[in-house]
């Protein structure tokens, strides 16, 4: 959350009615705080460093002698410490009963009324959308407009543990969110977003794609959750993700690409593969499982999802294995599943016999709410 305050008041925080024509015309400041995550391009205290602002109304003085009368429209930004508008002018209050409506956004190069993309190819381009609107006259804030800046999109943080590092090892080398809507239409607020979250500003369109994070390095997991997002936050368009079917690659779930090894050495999964002889023909490399999430995302929230494996508890094959996986990840006899009903495919649990896996569901204001469920 963003507080910015359109101060009534002079670069010394105080003002000499004498020095002015005009004793009821203040200057015009701004002074922004930001209250935020500090990952990634979340934006923080120490990060942001512009914002576009955008009035109307009565309009402002762009003299103090009152010769001409303009709405604002441009960037403001903070420079050596101190925010200025970018067209270098100083406005004032035309009087105290002046009224204007204010409307911020950041980053300047988001397009507000307008179709947005959430960019899956450079999870890096994903943007931290804050927006803030209020109204009133100079009279009603002598000490400063208020404008609360709101997260517009929903980050997804992703966690795992594994609780049987005696039994198995677990190694993570990215995740993926299928089959979700990347594109949508953004409608400005119209309402004081001062007191009050921001109500969902998004019409979705019928555009969906894949969200795959690389991990740096694979991460091998232990009994403490570790994050596994990568190193771009996931600032994503709020929505209703459906129920969905791993067998078919439908609807939206979440996947991780890993590999199971027991702790003799064993590959569990992906299962090493042999032609008739018994002689390795793949190499068991890493593999996608897959649950599903059916989550409503909605702005300004961080969705946290705490996956916990243990021994014969992986989820399940995601049917999908572009992006790294194997193929026939569990089955020891390629392209061969139609002659053993037993052998697990797209959609089955790693194992015959699994233990239930189970994910914690986390979500918070950007006081937070805890909800376990077990897929």
């Amino acid at each position: 959350m963003v507080a910015l305050l359109m101060a009534a008041c002079s670069n010394d925080g105080s003002m000499d009615q004498t020095a002015v024509a005009n004793a009821d015309v203040q200057n015009l400041q701004v002074y922004p705080v930001v209250n935020g995550l500090t990952r990634g391009t979340v934006w923080t205290n120490n990060n942001f460093e512009s914002f576009h602002l955008s009035t109307s109304g009565d309009g402002f003085l762009k003299a103090i002698d009152g010769t001409e009368t303009a709405n604002i429209d441009g960037t403001v930004s903070k420079s050596s410490g101190i925010w200025r508008f970018d067209d270098g002018i100083t406005y004032y209050w035309p009087s105290k009963n002046a009224t204007a409506n204010f409307l911020a956004y950041a980053p300047v190069s988001f397009k507000p009324s307008a179709n947005y993309t959430a960019d899956a190819d450079d999870l890096s381009k994903l943007m931290d959308i804050v927006v803030a609107y209020n109204t009133g006259t100079a009279f009603d804030f002598s000490t400063g407009v208020p404008l609360t800046f709101r997260h517009a999109t929903s980050q997804i943080v992703v966690k795992a543990d594994n609780a049987s590092t005696s039994d198995v090892t677990i190694e993570v080398k990215a995740i993926r969110l299928k089959n979700i809507c990347s594109s949508a239409y953004f409608t400005m607020p119209t309402t004081p977003t001062t007191d009050n979250l921001l109500d969902n500003p998004w019409t979705l369109n019928s555009t969906s794609t894949d969200y795959m994070a690389d991990l740096s390095s694979v991460r091998t997991l232990s009994g403490t959750a570790a994050d596994v997002t990568g190193d771009n936050p996931l600032l994503l368009i709020p929505q209703q993700l459906g129920s969905a079917d791993i067998a078919q690659s439908t609807g939206q779930y979440l996947s991780v690409l890993i590999k199971v090894t027991a702790a003799d050495g064993t590959p569990i999964f992906p299962v090493a593969q042999t032609d008739a002889s018994g002689k390795a023909i793949t190499n068991t490399g890493y593999a996608w499982v897959a649950t599903d999430i059916n989550t409503l995302w909605e702005p300004g929230k961080r969705y946290i999802y705490t996956l916990h494996f243990q021994k014969d508890s992986y989820g399940k094959i995601d049917s999908d294995q572009d992006d790294g996986g194997t193929d026939d990840p569990a089955d020891p006899t390629p392209d061969n599943d139609s002659d053993d009903d037993d052998i697990p495919g797209p959609g089955d649990d790693v194992v015959d016999t699994p233990v239930e896996l189970t994910i914690n569901v986390t979500v918070s204001d950007w006081t937070e709410q805890t909800e376990n469920t077990t897929l």
